[in-house]
């Protein structure tokens, strides 16, 4: 049975960010220090938004589509504030220089700074995906 909350969700320094809105706007909040502790409280709620991208770019998909469709709302004056992610195996990377190498391998392009100062929470939120869902499941949530 579903939670009758919304939850908004962000990155920091301290683990993960978030609000909850409640039926007669009650409000909870906090930080988690895992997305999957966040996950496993709140996995229920009617809305879970997490300001992170969820679904990366690989061979076959080198330019995600939700990311293409954002840059031309924001065109022409803030479409480039739309960075894409790295691909999953860049995620595994040690250095900025080294994820713009296996990026570029995989996608045809290097990797921004603004992403890769976020990759380890990107791969943090890959890694619960991949663990909750199973690849077909996430096809099918897609093409909902």
């Amino acid at each position: 049975m579903p939670i009758d909350k919304h939850i908004g969700v962000d990155g920091s320094k301290a683990g993960w960010f978030f609000i909850a809105i409640g039926p007669g706007d009650e409000l909870e909040f906090g930080i988690f220090t895992a997305i999957e502790k966040l996950w496993r409280t709140y996995s229920e709620a009617r809305f879970l938004l997490i300001d992170i991208p969820i679904g990366l770019p690989s061979k076959e998909i080198k330019i995600r589509s939700c990311d293409k469709a954002a840059r031309q709302v924001l065109s022409p004056k803030r479409h480039h504030s739309i960075f894409s992610p790295p691909c999953r195996e860049a995620l595994a990377a040690e250095s900025y220089r080294e994820a713009c190498r296996i990026n570029h391998n995989v996608c045809d392009r290097k990797i921004s700074k603004q992403a890769w100062h976020i990759s380890r929470k990107i791969k943090e939120v890959d890694d619960l995906m991949q663990m909750v869902y199973s690849p077909s499941d996430l096809w099918s949530k897609r093409r909902r």
